[in-house]
């Protein structure tokens, strides 16, 4: 009937109530079962994430639908974005316009809601990636949808991957290629210096021989520098 009853939050905080009442008031065309999320206001109006499970009752006798039975399963923040994270990733939930986590600052989970929301806006999968700057440093920002019941709104995992790594790898690389190539460039000047100053000798000796015998003078001979001479 469109009514939810659920056990009140500490004092301060929103019932269930209309969390439940608003995705139950199309039960005649919701799945037997459906999986979805919920983010209901707490005490001192911080909202809470919930895994919900809702199964359709219907009554045996006159086989309509009577009500549901709806489960939810708190779901703690750092389990979204502590424990799954590492140094070089971030996790996160989007629903509803806003980014559950434990791992990012304010300010940061507004830019990547929006960011998010842009990608489902654009794309028929609502998923994709994009870059995302948190810190001075770069992530690639991965978005898949979550599995939910077409009466819960949408939800999506975010995966953040950090990008200094393959950064720092990319400046050693270059720094290598950098170094090599200086010594194999100061190797080819320093190899073809020795070279040509070799030639030069050769090429002087044999000019001051060929001006002797130009003289008249058939008993020169050129110093031998090598073996093939």
């Amino acid at each position: 009937e469109g009514r939810g009853s659920a056990h009140p939050f500490p004092e301060g905080g929103r019932r269930l109530d209309d969390e439940i009442g608003r995705i139950c008031r199309s039960l005649a065309s919701a799945q037997p079962q459906e999986l979805g999320y919920l983010a209901p206001e707490m005490a001192g109006g911080k909202r809470q994430l919930h895994e919900v499970i809702l199964t359709k009752v219907r009554w045996s006798n006159i086989d309509e639908v009577g009500g549901a039975l709806v489960i939810g399963f708190p779901v703690p923040l750092t389990a979204v974005g502590t424990a799954r994270s590492s140094a070089s990733t971030q996790n996160a939930i989007w629903l509803e316009e806003r980014i559950y986590t434990a791992s990012l600052p304010d300010s940061a989970r507004r830019d990547l809601a929006d960011k998010v929301a842009a990608v489902h806006r654009a794309s028929t999968t609502r998923s994709g990636e994009f870059a995302f700057s948190l810190n001075d440093e770069l992530f690639t920002a991965f978005c898949r949808p979550l599995e939910t019941g077409p009466q819960f709104a949408p939800a999506a995992q975010i995966i953040l991957f950090s990008l200094s790594e393959a950064v720092r790898q990319e400046r050693t690389l270059r720094n290598k290629i950098l170094t090599i190539g200086g010594a194999a460039l100061a190797a080819t000047l320093l190899l073809g210096f020795v070279l040509s100053g070799k030639l030069s000798a050769q090429i002087e000796a044999l000019k001051a021989g060929t001006t002797e015998i130009a003289k008249g003078n058939y008993q020169v001979k050129g110093p031998v520098l090598s073996a093939d001479e």
